[in-house]
Protein backbone atom coordinates (compact mmCIF):
# COMPACT_ATOMS: atom_id res chain seq x y z
CA UNK A 1 0.00 0.00 0.00
CA UNK A 2 1.29 3.45 -0.88
CA UNK A 3 1.42 6.24 1.65
CA UNK A 4 -0.39 9.50 0.91
CA UNK A 5 2.92 11.17 0.07
CA UNK A 6 3.91 8.37 -2.32
CA UNK A 7 0.48 8.42 -3.96
CA UNK A 8 0.67 12.21 -4.42
CA UNK A 9 4.17 11.92 -5.91
CA UNK A 10 2.99 9.19 -8.29
CA UNK A 11 0.08 11.37 -9.42
CA UNK A 12 2.52 14.23 -10.06
CA UNK A 13 4.71 11.94 -12.17
CA UNK A 14 1.69 10.73 -14.14
CA UNK A 15 0.53 14.29 -14.78
CA UNK A 16 4.03 15.29 -15.90
CA UNK A 17 4.17 12.34 -18.28
CA UNK A 18 0.77 13.21 -19.76
CA UNK A 19 1.96 16.77 -20.39
CA UNK A 20 5.40 15.81 -21.70
CA UNK A 21 4.40 12.98 -24.04
CA UNK A 22 0.63 12.56 -24.41
CA UNK A 23 0.96 9.97 -27.18
CA UNK A 24 3.10 7.70 -24.99
CA UNK A 25 0.73 8.19 -22.07
CA UNK A 26 -2.27 7.40 -24.28
CA UNK A 27 -0.72 4.05 -25.22
CA UNK A 28 -1.19 2.93 -21.61
CA UNK A 29 -4.77 4.13 -21.29
CA UNK A 30 -6.20 2.51 -24.43
CA UNK A 31 -7.92 -0.79 -23.69
CA UNK A 32 -6.22 -4.00 -24.73
CA UNK A 33 -8.40 -6.47 -26.65
CA UNK A 34 -9.85 -9.20 -24.50
CA UNK A 35 -7.66 -12.26 -24.21
CA UNK A 36 -10.78 -14.35 -24.64
CA UNK A 37 -11.65 -12.97 -28.06
CA UNK A 38 -12.27 -15.49 -30.83
CA UNK A 39 -9.41 -14.11 -32.90
CA UNK A 40 -6.94 -14.65 -30.07
CA UNK A 41 -8.20 -18.16 -29.33
CA UNK A 42 -7.70 -19.08 -32.99
CA UNK A 43 -4.20 -17.58 -32.87
CA UNK A 44 -3.30 -19.60 -29.77
CA UNK A 45 -4.54 -22.87 -31.24
CA UNK A 46 -2.84 -22.21 -34.57
CA UNK A 47 0.39 -21.36 -32.74
CA UNK A 48 0.26 -24.52 -30.63
CA UNK A 49 -0.45 -26.77 -33.61
CA UNK A 50 2.22 -25.04 -35.70
CA UNK A 51 4.72 -25.34 -32.85
CA UNK A 52 4.05 -29.06 -32.58
CA UNK A 53 4.43 -29.36 -36.36
CA UNK A 54 7.77 -27.52 -36.24
CA UNK A 55 9.12 -29.87 -33.57
CA UNK A 56 7.80 -32.94 -35.38
CA UNK A 57 9.25 -31.77 -38.69
CA UNK A 58 12.63 -31.14 -37.08
CA UNK A 59 12.66 -34.57 -35.44
CA UNK A 60 11.70 -36.30 -38.69
CA UNK A 61 14.00 -34.13 -40.79
CA UNK A 62 11.13 -33.02 -43.03
CA UNK A 63 12.12 -29.55 -44.24
CA UNK A 64 8.86 -28.68 -46.10
CA UNK A 65 6.85 -29.40 -42.95
CA UNK A 66 9.10 -27.13 -40.91
CA UNK A 67 8.84 -24.31 -43.46
CA UNK A 68 5.03 -24.50 -43.64
CA UNK A 69 4.76 -24.72 -39.86
CA UNK A 70 7.00 -21.68 -39.36
CA UNK A 71 4.78 -19.77 -41.80
CA UNK A 72 1.77 -20.84 -39.73
CA UNK A 73 3.50 -19.51 -36.60
CA UNK A 74 3.85 -16.17 -38.40
CA UNK A 75 0.14 -16.17 -39.27
CA UNK A 76 -0.70 -16.97 -35.65
CA UNK A 77 1.46 -14.06 -34.50
CA UNK A 78 -0.30 -11.73 -36.96
CA UNK A 79 -3.69 -12.88 -35.67
CA UNK A 80 -2.58 -12.30 -32.08
CA UNK A 81 -1.75 -8.64 -32.71
CA UNK A 82 -4.64 -6.18 -32.48
CA UNK A 83 -6.02 -4.99 -35.84
CA UNK A 84 -4.89 -1.55 -36.99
Amino acid sequence: MLSDDERRRLEELEAGLREEDPQFSHAFTTPVPSLGSRRRRVAVWLGVVAGIAVVTGLILGNVPTVVVAICAVGVAAALWLPPR
